[in-house]
């Protein structure tokens, strides 16, 4: 609750502290789903250097869990991987399910994602993505490219 109040009045955080923050997520989501949830990172130490739009990265984890693993009754996976390629961040989430909407299998996304996409362009142009598909063997990729914000 107070990494929500103090990152709110900034609107940007450390990707270090979103990281801390989706790991403390994960690890109540692990007590509720027990060994239906197992998780993976894989984030460079390069990453650290960038700053991300407060609980986003959680949001999009959330969702894995919401709209993926929590459907499947033997559970599934989260892998968060973050990198650094071209002076951007880039972190890929993936999960265990399918990428539906209203039933049928998608490209497109929701509001929420809407919402995340608008908030992207707001803070970072045109420089900055989201997307998320199905990939095979029933994972979705959400990936999300961030630029470094050079302070002035």
């Amino acid at each position: 609750m107070r990494n929500t109040l103090v990152s709110e009045r900034k609107g940007l955080t450390t990707f270090q502290d979103e990281i801390r923050v989706v790991k403390d997520y994960l690890g109540l989501e692990s007590i509720r789903f027990e060994e239906r949830l197992k998780t993976e990172f894989d984030v460079a130490a390069e990453t650290n250097e960038f700053e991300v739009p407060s609980l986003m990265i959680q949001t999009l984890v959330e969702n894995g869990i919401k709209h993926g693993i929590s459907k499947l009754t033997e559970g599934g996976v989260i892998q968060l991987k973050a990198f650094v390629a071209d002076d951007k961040l880039k972190i890929q989430i993936r999960n265990s399910g399918h990428f539906v909407i209203n039933g049928t299998r998608k490209k497109a996304g929701g509001l929420g994602l809407e919402n995340t996409r608008h908030r992207l362009k707001l803070i970072y142009g045109d420089e900055s993505s989201l997307r998320i598909l199905n990939e095979k063997d029933n994972f979705v990729l959400t990936e999300v490219i961030i630029p470094h914000l050079h302070k002035k």
